[in-house]
């Protein structure tokens, strides 16, 4: 049990610095003025949240959970995860284009640029569709009827 409440303290702990980091980055960046850039933040921030929670949720189910049980409360975090992970990318694609559009209009050139818009689009697709399919997992895992217990294996 003092293993558990060290663990959680230092997760508690590491987990409110990346949250003040996030909002002194968009403080000191001024990405509050910028939307895509702003979500980009505060969306990966929420996903490691989510994904955190999960892992959490999993390590402290009691030990009599049916394993499956468990393991689509993990799989639908992680999906939900990566759905926020998308967002961000969204967000920050949306924004490259914008600055790219203004650079150009200025007279600039961006000899990446395709590059890197493709980049973003195939980020936001892969976690598009990574978020779909722990979802998917997520219903497709069996759960062990109500009063029967899972089978452990031998070790």
């Amino acid at each position: 049990m003092r293993a558990l409440r060290l663990s959680g303290s230092l997760i508690l702990i590491g987990y409110i610095a990346v949250i003040g980091g996030t909002i002194a980055w968009i403080i000191a960046f001024g990405t509050y003025h910028q939307k895509g850039y702003l979500t980009a933040f505060i969306a990966m921030t929420i996903a490691y949240g989510l994904v955190g929670f999960g892992c959490w949720r999993s390590a402290r189910a009691p030990r009599g959970d049916d394993a499956a049980r468990v393991m689509r409360g993990m799989t639908r975090w992680v999906g939900a995860a990566s759905g926020a992970m998308a967002i961000a990318f969204a967000g920050q694609t949306y924004d490259y284009y914008k600055v790219h559009s203004t650079v150009v209009a200025n007279g600039g050139r961006e000899p990446h640029y395709s590059l890197q818009i493709g980049g973003g689009i195939a980020q936001l697709v892969g976690f598009l569709l990574a978020g779909v399919g722990f979802w998917f997992l997520s219903r497709r895992l069996p759960v062990a009827a109500e009063g029967a217990q899972a089978p452990v294996p031998d070790s």
